[in-house]
Protein backbone atom coordinates (compact mmCIF):
# COMPACT_ATOMS: atom_id res chain seq x y z
CA UNK A 1 0.00 0.00 0.00
CA UNK A 2 1.73 2.79 -1.35
CA UNK A 3 -0.22 6.34 0.20
CA UNK A 4 0.66 10.20 -0.09
CA UNK A 5 -0.78 13.22 1.24
CA UNK A 6 -0.38 16.35 -0.20
CA UNK A 7 -1.77 20.23 -0.04
CA UNK A 8 -0.57 23.53 0.03
CA UNK A 9 2.30 24.48 3.04
CA UNK A 10 1.20 24.54 6.54
CA UNK A 11 -1.79 22.84 5.88
CA UNK A 12 -1.34 20.05 7.94
CA UNK A 13 0.51 17.19 6.20
CA UNK A 14 2.53 15.61 8.59
CA UNK A 15 0.48 16.57 11.39
CA UNK A 16 -2.54 14.31 10.14
CA UNK A 17 0.24 12.05 9.17
CA UNK A 18 1.19 11.54 12.58
CA UNK A 19 -2.46 11.05 13.68
CA UNK A 20 -2.67 8.12 11.39
CA UNK A 21 0.63 6.59 12.75
CA UNK A 22 -0.87 6.92 16.49
CA UNK A 23 -4.21 5.56 15.24
CA UNK A 24 -2.39 2.71 13.57
CA UNK A 25 0.29 1.58 16.47
CA UNK A 26 1.88 -0.38 14.17
CA UNK A 27 6.33 0.15 14.38
CA UNK A 28 7.72 2.05 11.20
CA UNK A 29 10.66 3.53 9.73
CA UNK A 30 11.78 6.01 6.94
CA UNK A 31 12.37 9.60 7.52
CA UNK A 32 11.28 13.34 7.96
CA UNK A 33 12.40 16.51 7.25
CA UNK A 34 12.48 18.56 10.55
CA UNK A 35 13.15 22.85 10.22
CA UNK A 36 16.15 23.85 12.03
CA UNK A 37 16.28 27.26 13.86
CA UNK A 38 18.75 30.46 14.07
CA UNK A 39 17.26 33.17 16.42
CA UNK A 40 13.98 31.09 16.52
CA UNK A 41 13.31 31.81 13.14
CA UNK A 42 13.34 28.38 10.79
CA UNK A 43 16.28 28.76 8.17
CA UNK A 44 16.11 25.49 6.61
CA UNK A 45 15.12 21.68 6.82
CA UNK A 46 17.49 18.54 8.37
CA UNK A 47 17.01 14.87 7.22
CA UNK A 48 16.16 12.55 10.00
CA UNK A 49 16.16 9.23 10.06
CA UNK A 50 13.58 6.78 12.11
CA UNK A 51 16.36 3.88 11.82
CA UNK A 52 20.09 3.94 12.11
CA UNK A 53 22.01 6.09 10.11
CA UNK A 54 25.76 7.09 10.14
CA UNK A 55 24.76 10.58 10.40
CA UNK A 56 21.36 11.82 11.59
CA UNK A 57 19.86 15.12 11.69
CA UNK A 58 21.89 16.42 8.91
CA UNK A 59 21.11 19.97 7.35
CA UNK A 60 19.96 19.84 3.69
CA UNK A 61 18.34 23.16 3.02
CA UNK A 62 19.16 26.80 3.85
CA UNK A 63 16.75 29.02 2.56
CA UNK A 64 15.86 27.76 -0.93
CA UNK A 65 19.73 26.16 -1.73
CA UNK A 66 19.38 22.48 -0.92
CA UNK A 67 22.53 19.39 -0.85
CA UNK A 68 21.22 16.44 -2.57
CA UNK A 69 24.35 14.57 -1.28
CA UNK A 70 22.49 14.36 2.50
CA UNK A 71 19.97 12.26 0.28
CA UNK A 72 22.33 10.36 -1.87
CA UNK A 73 24.47 9.02 1.09
CA UNK A 74 21.70 9.86 4.30
CA UNK A 75 18.53 9.55 2.52
CA UNK A 76 19.80 5.91 0.87
CA UNK A 77 21.05 4.37 3.92
CA UNK A 78 18.14 5.25 5.76
CA UNK A 79 15.54 3.62 2.85
CA UNK A 80 17.83 1.19 2.65
CA UNK A 81 17.61 0.00 6.51
CA UNK A 82 14.32 0.75 6.49
CA UNK A 83 13.93 -2.30 3.58
CA UNK A 84 15.41 -4.75 5.73
CA UNK A 85 13.87 -3.64 9.42
CA UNK A 86 11.19 -5.12 10.81
CA UNK A 87 9.23 -2.26 10.51
CA UNK A 88 5.63 -2.06 8.80
CA UNK A 89 5.19 0.62 7.46
CA UNK A 90 8.07 3.09 6.20
CA UNK A 91 7.07 7.51 6.08
CA UNK A 92 8.35 9.86 3.69
CA UNK A 93 7.76 13.47 4.87
CA UNK A 94 8.87 14.26 2.79
CA UNK A 95 9.43 14.08 -1.42
CA UNK A 96 10.17 17.70 -2.81
CA UNK A 97 12.08 19.54 -4.65
CA UNK A 98 15.27 18.83 -3.14
CA UNK A 99 15.56 15.48 -4.07
CA UNK A 100 15.24 16.31 -7.97
CA UNK A 101 18.78 15.14 -8.57
CA UNK A 102 19.33 12.54 -6.09
CA UNK A 103 19.43 9.60 -8.38
CA UNK A 104 20.67 6.83 -6.08
CA UNK A 105 17.94 8.31 -3.45
CA UNK A 106 15.15 8.10 -6.35
CA UNK A 107 16.14 4.49 -7.18
CA UNK A 108 15.99 3.24 -3.36
CA UNK A 109 12.68 5.34 -3.53
CA UNK A 110 11.21 3.55 -6.59
CA UNK A 111 12.76 -0.06 -4.92
CA UNK A 112 10.48 0.99 -1.59
CA UNK A 113 7.50 1.37 -3.21
CA UNK A 114 8.07 -1.61 -5.13
CA UNK A 115 8.05 -3.85 -1.90
CA UNK A 116 6.16 -5.34 0.15
CA UNK A 117 6.09 -2.54 2.96
CA UNK A 118 3.57 -0.28 3.54
CA UNK A 119 4.56 3.46 2.42
CA UNK A 120 2.91 6.76 4.13
CA UNK A 121 4.65 9.94 2.53
CA UNK A 122 4.01 13.34 2.07
CA UNK A 123 4.26 14.68 -1.57
CA UNK A 124 5.42 18.48 -1.86
CA UNK A 125 2.34 20.41 -3.82
CA UNK A 126 4.75 21.19 -6.95
CA UNK A 127 5.30 20.69 -10.72
CA UNK A 128 8.38 17.88 -10.50
CA UNK A 129 9.09 15.18 -12.44
CA UNK A 130 9.95 13.03 -9.96
CA UNK A 131 6.70 13.63 -7.97
CA UNK A 132 4.69 13.33 -11.27
CA UNK A 133 6.05 9.70 -11.67
CA UNK A 134 4.78 8.91 -8.21
CA UNK A 135 1.33 10.38 -8.88
CA UNK A 136 1.39 8.18 -11.91
CA UNK A 137 1.82 4.60 -10.52
CA UNK A 138 -1.22 2.46 -10.45
CA UNK A 139 -0.34 1.30 -7.23
CA UNK A 140 0.07 4.72 -5.41
CA UNK A 141 -3.25 6.73 -3.39
CA UNK A 142 -3.16 10.38 -3.24
CA UNK A 143 -4.95 12.29 -0.50
CA UNK A 144 -5.06 16.08 -1.32
CA UNK A 145 -5.81 17.93 1.38
CA UNK A 146 -6.44 21.56 -0.64
CA UNK A 147 -9.87 19.23 -2.32
CA UNK A 148 -10.22 17.16 0.59
CA UNK A 149 -11.69 16.95 4.02
CA UNK A 150 -9.17 16.20 6.82
CA UNK A 151 -11.18 14.12 8.44
CA UNK A 152 -12.37 12.01 5.81
CA UNK A 153 -8.97 11.78 4.13
CA UNK A 154 -7.83 10.65 7.92
CA UNK A 155 -10.45 7.28 7.97
CA UNK A 156 -9.55 6.57 4.35
CA UNK A 157 -6.05 6.18 5.21
CA UNK A 158 -6.94 4.66 8.88
CA UNK A 159 -8.93 2.28 6.96
CA UNK A 160 -6.22 1.78 3.97
CA UNK A 161 -3.33 0.59 6.28
CA UNK A 162 -5.30 -1.39 8.12
CA UNK A 163 -5.38 -3.86 4.75
CA UNK A 164 -1.75 -4.79 4.95
CA UNK A 165 -0.01 -6.30 2.09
Amino acid sequence: MNIFITGKRNCGKTTLLESVLDKLNKTYSGFESRPYYENEATKGYCFHSFVDVSKNDTIFSKGRNGNTEVFEIFGVECLENSLSDDSKIIIMDEIGRFESNAVKFLSILEKCLDSEKNILGILKKEYLPHIEKIKGRNDVYIFDMDNEDKDKIYNSIVKLMGKER
